[in-house]
């Protein structure tokens, strides 16, 4: 059996793409675990409505709390804007 080395470069290009869509989702992923978690490792007292948009600030003890004021509206370190999807996952949207 002969094996063409244009199919081998072919075949080659297509793993190589694959893996980088891979790893770039993976990345996605890590950056969507990470948000999601610094909201819910942040303090609130009321239940977050999905679709809306929620945002994280530190106090000046250095604890994190979710807030329904924007970042223009006050002179809080504002740590992100998030709104909570249907699946418990937090998204950034800032």
């Amino acid at each position: 059996m002969v094996v063409d080395k244009t199919d081998t470069i072919k075949a080659q290009k297509y793993f190589n793409s694959r893996l980088d869509e891979i790893k770039q989702e993976y990345k996605r992923l890590l950056e969507e675990y990470d948000n999601t978690k610094l909201v819910y490792e942040s303090q609130y007292s009321f239940q977050p409505i999905v679709g809306e948009t929620y945002y994280v600030y530190s106090d000046d003890n250095g604890k994190n709390f979710l807030s329904i004021i924007k970042p223009n509206e006050w002179k809080k370190e504002c740590l992100g804007g998030f709104k909570l999807l249907n699946n418990g996952v937090w998204e950034n949207v800032l």
